[in-house]
């Protein structure tokens, strides 16, 4: 044993407890870093109850023991258990590492299935394997496989539903009494299972399209009524299956549709109608190379602030192992070799901008850091990483390692500016590079296809009359939906804008959790949905309390690559889109849900229409500090990076700073498959960090009821108890007074500060404050002289004057009330004053 745990049979959690005696627990990650409470990750014994290793097995001593990186001379063992660090410094055990499987770009932890099938009734014991690319569980009892099935897809996600079910008599047990894994894959398989009935193909086209909806989402068997979303699909993977639609029967595929009508025998009763989709060719190079219209989008706005770096993408990797720096350098050399717009520069002829193309991109610069100095540097670089781009001078794009000497450690730095890149062509660009470099360190060159275009035939392809007519009919309906005046989200704001834009940022990293995220993804599959509209709903609702609008408009980006040939191609091939929504606070959240899907499938439908045209035909009259058309940016995104495909390397990304803003706010979500983390960027010359942090805990308690009430109203989903906290913060106003309690006080204390001051004019007449005090003592010590105090009321019936006032303050020097009297009233109406008071 090397843990302890006291148990009580109250016991919610039983955790594996805290090391014994002169043993020391670690929970560490792949790069054997210390992870934090709550963290999950592979536990690691050190300390003198560790062995010096496996008896006549050097293989698995090798793999499973090794130096520790904490205390000098200790060795550690690797014992392949997931866990974390509990609040209270005790150890919850989560299951094995090699439980662990992926399918699908998912990974998906058996325990949890086998957690699932066990909690069902009739079912005494369980145990689940990935066999062929298929979850398969094994399980005994006496349930019905007909509600296990359903009951796990009430419990399980999509991904996470076992495909065969095998019902066995007990599970196969080893010599140790342990679940005997091996045994269990070899046990025969039913014939013909699967998923659910599934119904096969009856056409050619829908026989197609099966291929694809299997190709595109990892190959899993895939019948005409399997529902695209619910196998897994998500906004990115839809825009795939339009491409491979286009490149394997000719024939466009709106992306709308797949998310109307998510079927194959839906979408191939659609096909059959279909027009043929137009191709991008290769061309004969004309004489001056055009730029695409994000191209020229981005070029314009450099030029029109040259010192800004709101539209820099940059990375950062930290390579951990035995980095091989010619390799890394080559492999740069040939993405670079690949896509031209990486060894283009951006020229200005005619006063029209043109492409010229350069031999040979930059080079990757390499630099060798000490140890003592490599907080300092690695800070410097990123400063210099993020120089502006002058795009006539250089390529968009620079590289930067720096080497930690007498270390494993590297970092990466990277950034291309936007005009030569996207989401999409970041993804592929460290893709590339990991292909490359795994085949430079076999001496090989990376087994790519080679590309069908390049960046100037999509250009030329953008500027064909027949796709300019298309985006002239995209321009009416933009018109129609958003009008002919610009829009402004009148949101709070911590500071006053100034005369310019201030573009400075900040960004607030929240994660959403991974029961959260599981919740969000399976509540948009059971309403035939997508995560991005469930996360924009929330936000739309937010910001429409926020700033007491109904129209709430975000601005998204959309991908252009529905065509085949663009797909491998790494350029600025992305657009803007605005979608609207109407939010009522007194309506259901589901209708808010049911109109921004309905807006978002239209915008998808027309975006081929620059951004930069939709400005000018429609805000053209704007307020030139703000952003057109809409002031909060929303996107999602999906994928992480994946440390396996680096070979002998460990591979970490870093949040690099956020230097200048594009937007007022930009909330941006990674979704990596397990976990969702928002990065919200916001110009710091507006909003406080405090600020920030309550609105994205705001946006996630209300994802929180929208799921669990979709139902309910917008205004009965807000916390209530973050308004009221709100409230009080508001009406916290008491404040201390030190200052003096009442009037003839203060003028003593006056009085004593600057006796010869001048306190009271009246028409030539003067009194300081030591003058007025003292008169005003004098009539309080008469007033006293003749019984009056703190319970007395004396009239004053004077004309305005310098006695007045006088008397006015004595008498309430001397404790009293006054009763003030107009001389100019009835000597009737004094006396029933007098008498009445």
């Amino acid at each position: 044993d090397v843990s302890v745990w006291r148990c009580s049979a109250d016991d919610v959690i039983v955790p594996i407890g805290k090391p014994i005696a002169n043993l020391r627990l670690y929970i560490l990650d792949e790069a054997l870093q210390p992870l934090p409470i709550g963290s999950i990750g592979e536990l690691y014994i050190g300390g003198v109850g560790v062995a010096r290793g496996y008896l006549k097995r050097p293989d698995l001593t090798e793999e499973r023991f090794l130096a520790s990186p904490f205390v000098a001379g200790d060795r550690l063992y690797r014992t392949g258990d997931r866990c974390r660090f509990l609040a209270d410094g005790n150890i919850e055990y989560l299951g094995r590492l090699d439980h662990q499987v992926k399918l699908r770009g998912q990974r998906i932890e058996l325990g949890e299935i086998d957690a699932a099938l066990l909690a069902q009734a009739g079912v005494r014991d369980a145990a689940t394997l990935l066999l062929d690319q298929r979850l398969v569980s094994f399980w005994c009892g006496d349930a019905d496989e007909v509600t296990l099935r359903a009951d796990l897809s009430d419990s399980l996600p999509a991904h996470m539903q076992p495909s065969v079910f095998v019902q066995l008599d007990h599970l196969p047990l080893n010599s140790n009494g342990k679940l005997d894994r091996k045994a269990l894959a070899a046990t025969p398989l039913p014939q013909g299972q699967s998923d659910q009935p599934r119904t096969a193909p009856r056409t050619v086209t829908e026989t197609v399209l099966c291929e694809l909806f299997s190709e595109v989402l990892g190959g899993s068997e895939v019948g005409i009524e399997d529902n695209f979303f619910q196998l897994g699909g998500h906004s990115l993977l839809a825009t795939r299956l339009v491409s491979r639609v286009r490149e394997r029967l000719g024939v466009s595929l709106p992306l709308p549709l797949v998310f109307a009508q998510p079927t194959v025998a839906a979408l191939a009763e659609h096909l059959r109608a279909a027009m043929p989709g137009e191709s991008i060719s290769a061309h004969p190079r004309p004489a001056q190379l055009p730029l695409g219209l994000a191209q020229r989008r981005f070029w314009m706005l450099s030029r029109l602030v040259p010192e800004s770096r709101e539209y820099h993408m940059p990375f950062a990797l930290t390579l951990r192992g035995e980095l091989q720096v010619e390799v890394l350098r080559e492999a740069f050399a040939q993405v670079s070799q690949r896509h031209l717009v990486l060894r283009s520069r951006i020229v200005e002829v005619d006063g029209e901008p043109q492409l010229l193309i350069d031999d040979h991109g930059p080079a990757l610069a390499v630099t060798s850091v000490a140890s003592q100095d490599w907080a300092a540097t690695c800070a410097n670089a990123q400063d210099e990483l993020m120089t502006p781009f002058d795009l006539a001078a250089a390529a968009p794009w620079r590289a930067h390692l720096l080497q930690r000497q007498g270390s494993v450690e590297n970092l990466l730095l990277v950034c291309l500016h936007h005009s030569a890149t996207d989401g999409w062509a970041m993804q592929l660009l460290i893709d590339e590079l990991t292909q490359a470099y795994a085949a430079g360190l076999n001496g090989q060159s990376p087994a790519w296809a080679p590309l069908e275009i390049d960046y100037v035939d999509f250009a030329l392809w953008q500027q064909h009359p027949d796709t300019q007519a298309r985006r002239n009919d995209s321009l009416d309906y933009w018109k129609n939906h958003l009008g002919q005046d610009d829009y402004q989200l009148d949101l709070p704001i911590d500071h006053p804008r100034g005369a310019e834009a201030d573009r400075r940022a900040r960004q607030l990293t929240v994660r959403l959790g991974t029961q959260r995220a599981e919740a969000i993804r399976q509540f948009a599959r059971q309403r035939g949905t997508t995560t991005y509209v469930v996360l924009a709903t929330a936000l739309s609702a937010l910001l429409a309390r926020y700033s007491g609008q109904r129209e709430i408009r975000l601005g998204t980006p959309a991908d252009q690559r529905d065509h085949g040939q663009t797909q491998t191609l790494l350029a600025c091939l992305v657009n803007t889109l605005v979608i609207r929504s109407d939010v009522d606070q007194r309506a259901p959240a589901e209708q808010l849900l049911a109109s921004l899907e309905a807006d978002l499938r239209a915008a998808q439908a027309h975006a081929d229409l620059p951004f930069a045209t939709l400005v000018g035909a429609i805000a053209q009259n704007r307020d030139l500090n703000r952003t057109p058309l809409f002031q909060v940016l929303f996107s999602l995104n999906y994928g992480r990076i994946d440390s396996s495909q680096w070979p002998g390397l460990n591979v970490e990304e870093q949040m690099l700073p956020v230097i200048d803003a594009k937007f007022e706010q930009s909330w941006e979500v990674q979704d990596d498959g397990s976990d969702m983390t928002l990065a919200l960027e916001y110009q710091s010359a507006l909003y406080d960090e405090a600020t920030m942090q309550r609105w994205s805990a705001q946006w996630c308690a209300l994802l929180d009821a929208l799921i669990a009430s979709p139902g309910r109203s917008l205004v009965e989903l807000f916390p209530q108890q973050q308004d009221q906290q709100q409230l009080d913060r508001w009406n916290a106003t008491d404040r201390h007074y030190s200052g003096p309690t009442n009037l003839h006080t203060a003028l003593s204390q006056q009085a004593a500060l600057s006796p010869n001051a001048p306190a009271l004019v009246f028409e030539g007449q003067r009194l300081s404050y030591a003058e007025l005090d003292q008169r005003a003592q004098a009539v309080a010590r008469a007033l006293r002289a003749v019984g009056v105090g703190s319970d007395s009321i004396v009239p004053l019936c004077m004309e305005r004057s310098v006695e007045m006032v006088v008397a006015l303050l004595g008498i309430v020097h001397a404790g009293a009330a006054w009763l003030p009297l107009d001389p100019e009233l009835p000597a009737a109406r004094l006396a029933f004053l007098i008498e009445d008071a």
